[in-house]
């Protein structure tokens, strides 16, 4: 074989494990809607482009954003407005609302190292969705409708950080979680993060999802490992039930249902199939994107 004729062979197999080995970098965000009685799931892919869940599988929403991948997606039910908050900030900071058509910057971008990781939840009590961020570093920004702030000391872990959070109702308080690259997982306080001193167990990336049930008024916490394994947070992290069956990473949302007092589980896997979790197993629920 010609020298041409090797470097020919071997472009050939280098392009062709890029395009079997690249996945699509996704991130996932799912809610309860109390209002109209349904649960919502977007993911946005490293395109921009934003996806919605049906019972026929993912359908495209409005035109992609602009911003740079990777993306990191919240959601929530915003009362107030009676509408969705649809949120993602990219790799250079910049927050960006979906318009359902089309997306729109809000304030200037924030500073840290990438990836960052978003929360968005809503506030009872105030009326409004809260958007937090963390950054690679462990920095932890919160958003003021204008502009973003920095919320107390770094997170000590090991970057790159998933952050989960959400409203307490009952005594008014917002709760922030994170988990590092290692899977230990630190609790946000007033200016400073506590180390809870635990490691959920397996390979790397981990992501978390919390809530606030306030029938029991408590907490829940589950965190997912790149196996499929999930964990749930009682007085350790112990594993419910078998792992998922799709192909990692996975990117977790949980939430809980107000109308009828239950938990939902669901994930996403490098595809974008969508399973959820009945305490004991997975089962899948869509399709992922081709």
């Amino acid at each position: 074989m010609t020298r041409i004729g090797r470097f020919l062979l071997l472009a050939a197999l280098i392009a062709l494990v890029l395009l079997v080995g690249c996945k699509p970098q996704l991130s996932f965000a799912a809610f309860f809607d109390s209002v109209y009685d349904e649960y919502y799931m977007f993911m946005i892919d490293d395109d921009g482009q934003l996806w919605y869940a049906t019972q026929e599988g993912w359908k495209e929403d409005g035109l992609a954003c602009p911003g740079k991948a990777p993306f990191s997606l919240g959601a929530c039910y915003d009362i107030g407005l009676d509408d969705w908050i649809v949120a993602a900030v990219d790799t250079d900071g910049q927050l960006w609302i979906s318009g359902r058509e089309e997306w729109s910057e809000l304030g200037k971008p924030l500073y840290g190292v990438s990836p960052f990781s978003l929360a968005c939840f809503y506030d009872q009590e105030l009326y409004q969705a809260i958007f937090y961020a963390m950054s690679a570093d462990g920095g932890l920004f919160y958003f003021d409708g204008e502009n973003w702030s920095v919320d107390g000391d770094p997170c000590l872990g090991k970057g790159p950080y998933a952050v989960t959070g959400f409203h307490d109702s009952v005594d008014d308080l917002w709760i922030l979680k994170s988990i590092d690259s290692t899977g230990r997982v630190f609790n946000a306080q007033t200016e400073d993060w506590a180390d809870e001193g635990e490691n959920v167990p397996g390979a790397k990336p981990f992501d978390i999802s919390g809530f606030f049930d306030p029938a029991y008024d408590a907490y829940l916490f589950y965190a997912v490992n790149a196996d499929g394994r999930l964990f749930v947070q009682g007085d350790a992290w112990e594993e419910a039930g078998e792992g998922c069956g799709g192909e990692g990473p996975y990117h977790l949302s949980c939430f809980y249902d107000s109308n009828d007092d239950y938990w939902l589980v669901y994930c996403i896997d490098g595809s974008g199939a969508v399973f959820t979790h009945d305490g004991d197993e997975w089962t899948k629920w869509i399709e992922g994107i081709e």
